[in-house]
């Protein structure tokens, strides 16, 4: 009888410790599982961080974010006061050159997605460089927090800069003749000569400006180039819409459409009356 306990008593332990041991193995799994989870969103989480060098943005409005070519840039500067009126082409066309050297790449669409998830859809304007060359569009839609804010160029075309000013067509930074100076617009960035831009938005709470009647105005400095990278022009370019004044400057602004929440969106629609090169 003894004997028989004893080995009772042993056949206990035994299956006690398997049964240990197996909790034991399936927690160090699901431990491991979540160190790699938790290490893969780490490394998506810095990758963006990582790609914002030598993209750099400055914003006198609270909350505004920008992501390029499809990826988040999170080193926006806030800046107290409009910026000094400069635009320009600090950039070295050589460096540009050697940096652009494949066939550019394309076709590019804008990455607001979806027209069905915004307020009324999107609307699209023509962006022109030097006054009458066709080279991208300009896009914006609302949801019921922000305004969206695209600018898309053409597959030869690279933007080294871009100025965006959102808010009462009185408050646009202007010159005393009238004329607009987008160095002094509120939204700014700027490009490096090896991260060019072919595609930037910009989030913008709608809290931040006055939503009926509101003007927007898109600039941005242009660079054109060739299937061999050679750059071939330089240009100012404007969404399409209308003049600021009437003398020579052509730069233009657009009226905008505030979409209507809670009826669901709309398909995106083309402005034309804003998209004529007045």
């Amino acid at each position: 009888m003894k004997t028989e306990s004893l080995k009772f008593k042993l056949l206990i332990i035994k299956t006690l410790k398997l049964i240990i041991m197996k909790r034991i193995y399936l927690v160090s799994i699901t431990i491991v599982a979540l160190m790699v989870a938790c290490q893969k969103e780490a490394t998506q989480a810095i990758k963006p961080t990582a790609n914002a060098n030598g993209v750099t943005t400055t914003s006198t409005i609270k909350g505004v974010s920008v992501t390029k070519d499809g990826n988040p840039y999170p080193n926006i500067q806030a800046i107290s006061g409009l910026a000094g009126d400069d635009i320009g082409w600090f950039l070295n066309l050589g460096t540009v050159q050697s940096g652009y050297s494949n066939t550019p790449k394309g076709p590019v669409v804008s990455n607001l997605g979806d027209a069905g998830m915004y307020c009324g859809g999107i609307k699209t304007v023509t962006m022109y460089a030097g006054q009458n060359i066709i080279m991208g569009t300009m896009s914006y839609a609302n949801d019921a927090t922000n305004l969206y804010v695209t600018y898309t160029v053409d597959p030869d075309w690279y933007m080294a800069e871009t100025h965006l000013y959102v808010g009462s067509l009185a408050a646009a930074p202007k010159s005393g003749g009238g004329t607009p100076s987008p160095g002094r617009f509120p939204i700014k960035s700027t490009f490096t000569s090896a991260n060019l831009s072919q595609d930037i938005t910009y989030t913008i709470p709608l809290s931040s400006f006055l939503n009926s009647g509101f003007t927007i105005a898109a600039h941005a400095s242009v660079l054109r180039v060739d299937t061999d990278g050679d750059v071939i022009a330089k240009e100012t370019a404007w969404a399409a819409g209308t003049r600021f004044t009437s003398n020579k400057n052509w730069a233009t602004y657009v009226t905008g459409t505030m979409g209507t929440c809670g009826g669901g969106g709309g398909e995106g629609d083309l402005t034309k009356n804003q998209s004529n090169n007045n």
